[in-house]
C-alpha cells in the first residue's frame, strides 16, 4: 500500500506528538525541568503547528524552506535521542528476563527501521536541487549511526556487535534510500531486471566479477592466510562475526550512497551529452573523499595511497551496477572485498615480496585495471546498455 503526502504527514505529527509526550512524561517522572528538556519540548511543539500547517504543494516561501531545513537537520536527532533514551531504559529494566529483554530489542530495532520515514517523505521529498539532495541524505548519516553505535545490549552480545558495527544501521539505510529516491521522484528500483537486448553480454558481466574476485584473492593472499590458504586450516575454516557485521556495513551502506549519487547526479548532469561519463567519474569521487575521515586514525601518506585505490574501486563498482543494474550485486562483491580486510592478521605468504612490485599490483589491481575498463564499457554496445540501465534506473 502507497501512502500519499497527507497520510505521511499524519504520521509525522503522530510521531512528533507521541515525542512531546515522552518528553513532558520525563520532565514530570524525573522532576528535570531544565532549558534543553524544556527547549525541546517547545520546539516540537512549534513544529507540530508548521508541519499540520503546511500543504502538499507548499514549503516554497523563504520562511518555509528555512523552516524545512531546520527539520531535516533537528528532528532525525531529537527523534534518535528519545528512541536510544526510551529502548536503553527499556532494555535495562528487562535485562533478567532474556526472552523479553531480546522482544524489547526486537520492537526497538522495528522501530528504528521506520521511524525516520515519515521526516523523509513529508520533508526531505520537498528538496528539489540536487546539491541540496546531496546535502540532505549525507545529513542522515551521521544520525542513523549515532544511535546505534551508542546502544549497548548487555544481554545480547551478538545483536550488541551487529548494532555497534554498523551492519543494524546500513539495513535501516535500504528503508530510508527507496523512499528518499521514490519521494524525489527518481524511482526506488535497486534490482532491474537484466534487459537481453542485442547490446547486453552475460560475458562482460563475468568479466567484472572476474576482476573482483581476483581482487578478494589478492586482499586474502596479501593480508591473512584466512579463507584461500589451505596451509593453515584452522583460520580457513573459522570465521570472524565482527568482520562479517563489518564488510555487511560498509558493502550495504557504500553501495546504497553510490545508489543516490548516481541518481542524483542524473539529474544534474541531464542535458550534457557525455553524462555518463561524468556521472561516474564524480560518484568514484565523491566515494573516495568520502575515506578523508581515516586521517583521525592513519598517517596521512596511507590515508592518500588508500584514497587513490578506493578511486578505482568507486569507477568499478559504478560501472558493474550500471551495467547490470544489480546493486546487491555490488553489495555482495564490495563486502567480500572489505571482508578480506577487515580478517587482517598482518600474516602474508607475500611478507618477503619487493615492496615497489607489491605497490605496482596494488595499483594496478585497485586503479589502472578499472580506469581501462571503465574506458572499455563507455565505447560501443556497452555503453548503450550502461546509459538504458541509468534512464531505467530512474523511470521503472
Amino acid at each position: 500500500m502507497k501512502l500519499n503526502y497527507k497520510q505521511w504527514k499524519s504520521l509525522l505529527l503522530l510521531e512528533l506528538g507521541l515525542c512531546i509526550l515522552y518528553s513532558i512524561i520525563k520532565i514530570i517522572i524525573n522532576k528535570d525541568v531544565n532549558a534543553i528538556n524544556v527547549g525541546v519540548s517547545l520546539f516540537l511543539v512549534i513544529y507540530v503547528i508548521f508541519i499540520w500547517s503546511i500543504k502538499e504543494k507548499e514549503l516554497r516561501s523563504k520562511v518555509q524552506i528555512v523552516l524545512r531545513w531546520v527539520g531535516i537537520l533537528s528532528l532525525p536527532w531529537i527523534l534518535e535521542i528519545i528512541w536510544l533514551n526510551l529502548f536503553s531504559s527499556w532494555v535495562g529494566l528487562t535485562a533478567k528476563i532474556k526472552w523479553l529483554s531480546g522482544l524489547v530489542c526486537l520492537i526497538g530495532v522495528i522501530i528504528y527501521f521506520l521511524m525516520f520515514i515519515p521526516i523523509v517523505r513529508v520533508l526531505f521529498s520537498k528538496v528539489s536541487y540536487p546539491w541540496m539532495q546531496m546535502i540532505a541524505w549525507l545529513s542522515l548519516i551521521p544520525v542513523v549511526y549515532d544511535g546505534l553505535s551508542k546502544w549497548n545490549v548487555v544481554s545480547h552480545p551478538y545483536l550488541t556487535m551487529i548494532i555497534n558495527t554498523g551492519a543494524l544501521g546500513a539495513i535501516t539505510f535500504i528503508f530510508i534510500v527507496r523512499n528518499l529516491s521514490d519521494g524525489w521522484g527518481y524511482g526506488s528500483n535497486l534490482n532491474l531486471k537484466f534487459n537481453h537486448s542485442q547490446y547486453f553480454s552475460q560475458l562482460i558481466i563475468w568479466m567484472l566479477i572476474g576482476y573482483a574476485l581476483i581482487n578478494i584473492i589478492w586482499m586474502n593472499l596479501s593480508n591473512s592466510p584466512f579463507i584461500f590458504m589451505l596451509y593453515n586450516a584452522t583460520k580457513s575454516l573459522s570465521f570472524n562475526f565482527r568482520a562479517i557485521c563489518q564488510a555487511t556495513e560498509a558493502g550495504v551502506l557504500e553501495e546504497l550512497c553510490r545508489y543516490l549519487t548516481i541518481i542524483i547526479l542524473f539529474k544534474w548532469y541531464n542535458k550534457k551529452k557525455s553524462k555518463l561519463c561524468w556521472i561516474i567519474v564524480w560518484s568514484a569521487l565523491i566515494f573516495s573523499l568520502q575515506h578523508i575521515v581515516n586521517l583521525q586514525s592513519q598517517t596521512l601518506w596511507i590515508t592518500v595511497e588508500q584514497m587513490i585505490v578506493v578511486l578505482g574501486y568507486g569507477l568499478f563498482y559504478a560501472d558493474l551496477f550500471l551495467y547490470t543494474g544489480k546493486l546487491w550485486l555490488s553489495m555482495l562483491l564490495h563486502g567480500l572485498l572489505d571482508y578480506s580486510v577487515f580478517i587482517n592478521t598482518q600474516d602474508s605468504i607475500f611478507q618477503n615480496i619487493n615492496p615497489v612490485l607489491e605497490q605496482t599490483i596494488v595499483l594496478s589491481l585497485g586503479l589502472i585495471i578499472p580506469m581501462l575498463l571503465t574506458i572499455w564499457l563507455l565505447t560501443g554496445k556497452r555503453k548503450i546498455v550502461m546509459q538504458n540501465n541509468l534512464l531505467r534506473l530512474v523511470e521503472e
